[in-house]
């Protein structure tokens, strides 16, 4: 409850520093295991805050959120029609109605926002190591996704590059 309080308050009070701070928390929360995991992800209320936060027009929000839902992916490996839900969930926080889940990602991913861009990049690996390879069915299905990924000169840095091809 704490959490959500936050989460949903110090956006709108312009708490920067606290709001980041409980999302730092989350994320190690999630990366201590599946139970951990699996427990954030039945807290319906924070999952949408946390999806919702995938839109923000602060990059480091933006980015941090999909850090944590890279973590819940990679821990908790969720069953596809769950984790096919949360993939399409973060897709409608950040869409209108012509664009997938995959488009939004890979917008983000050709902005030059390096905290978004990180979190692309590990919510991307976090899917594609999704057991049942149900994750490499739903990026690969995309057309543009396989583009983007083999395009090596889209990543000017370093760093870039080895979030992208780690």
């Amino acid at each position: 409850v704490v959490c959500i309080s936050i989460l949903k308050y110090g956006q709108e009070m312009h708490e920067e520093a606290m709001v980041l701070t409980t999302m730092g928390s989350l994320k190690e929360f999630a990366d201590g295991g599946m139970q951990n995991a699996r427990t954030l992800m039945e807290r319906e209320t924070l999952v949408e805050i946390i999806t919702t936060m995938t839109a923000s027009t602060n990059s480091m929000y933006r980015g941090t959120a999909l850090h944590i839902l890279a973590s819940v992916f990679r821990a908790a490996l969720p069953p596809m029609e769950f984790g096919v839900k949360l993939f399409d969930d973060i897709g409608k926080a950040n869409r209108n109605a012509t664009m997938s889940t995959i488009d939004v990602l890979l917008t983000y991913a050709r902005q030059p926002l390096d905290d978004t861009r990180r979190g692309v990049f590990d919510l991307f690996g976090a899917i594609l190591s999704q057991g049942g390879d149900w994750g490499i069915r739903l990026t690969f299905s995309h057309s543009k996704f396989e583009e983007w990924l083999m395009d090596a000169r889209s990543e000017t840095s370093m760093e870039m590059k080895q979030w992208k091809f780690h």
